[in-house]
């Protein structure tokens, strides 16, 4: 089945681009215009710079829009998945979106992101300000050196972001049907978490996420942390535990092995045959048979 994430996530980041775009030329021919008119660096600063709230404004107006539509979905699914995780014994879940769902989505999961914008938007404005202070360069120099760190920098960096607030969304929806309904929870690894992947927890437990190999540096460890659900951030979890990461949750009726105290030694004995109570096989109960 096609991740409905992935798609919904992308016309999301093509929306934003479309915003990013017409911020690089605003900063372009603001930068052109402070410089024309020789005033001070600070003067530049505050036209150039100012400009960082107003986008985050319009970011937080793309993504009201786009993260309330993933999280409705993450919980239509779920109402979906749930209802028919057993065909057997279907599950009585209410098939209603609430109004409540809808303020969810619409606020919480908007306020998570624009958190995540806010960095972004940092990191745009501290980028402009340390190129500006080289602006003895030239004007032709000084803004295609501001394209660049936009182009190389603070757009991936809100793609990032936007691909991360989208799974958090996601996951964060569907996770409000599966505590209410079903006794376990299951971690399906995407692209990333590989030892996460079919691993069972209660469903109001979190997962423990293990240390993980550092992709960009192999001798060095990313610490493990405490997930409800992939993207979660209530432990705070390393960054790097975000990022590329397309792990689901999905609904479990029947929970771990229950061995959690178990040591190596008991679990060696409990699958060793007892001496005294030899293992019937299909013959002896035959036979067994026959003699009665």
């Amino acid at each position: 089945m096609t991740d409905p994430v992935i798609s919904m996530s992308n016309a999301f980041i093509k929306d934003v681009l479309v915003e990013l775009r017409a911020e690089r030329s605003n900063i372009r021919s603001r930068i052109r215009y402070a410089c024309d008119a020789a005033n001070s660096e600070e003067d530049i600063e505050v036209q150039i710079l100012g400009t960082g709230e107003i986008t985050l404004s319009r970011l937080r107006s793309i993504a009201s829009r786009h993260i309330e539509a993933i999280y409705l979905e993450s919980v239509a699914r779920s109402i979906t998945d749930i209802a028919t995780i057993d065909h057997y014994h279907p599950v009585s879940i209410p098939a209603n979106i609430t109004k409540a769902d809808r303020e969810e989505g619409a606020v919480s999961e908007t306020n998570y992101l624009m958190s995540l914008l806010a960095t972004t938007v940092k990191i745009r404005n501290d980028a402009i300000k340390r190129i500006i202070l080289s602006r003895s360069k030239g004007i032709t120099k000084l803004i295609d050196d501001v394209e660049a760190d936009i182009n190389r920098r603070w757009i991936p960096r809100i793609e990032e972001d936007i691909r991360i607030g989208c799974n958090h969304a996601w996951n964060a929806g569907y996770y409000t049907r599966l505590i209410e309904h079903v006794p376990f929870k299951k971690w399906v690894s995407g692209s990333d978490h590989d030892d996460m992947n079919a691993v069972v927890v209660p469903v109001n437990e979190p997962f423990k996420v293990p240390d993980q190999i550092d992709p960009e540096n192999l001798t060095k460890k990313i610490p493990g942390c405490l997930m409800l659900y992939p993207g979660d951030i209530s432990d705070n979890p390393d960054r790097r535990h975000l990022e590329r990461c397309f792990c689901r949750i999905v609904p479990c009726l029947k929970g771990p092995v229950e061995t959690a105290n178990v040591t190596d030694e008991d679990l060696t004995t409990a699958n060793e045959p007892n001496e005294e109570e030899p293992v019937e096989t299909k013959k002896s109960r035959r036979k067994r048979g026959d003699e009665e």
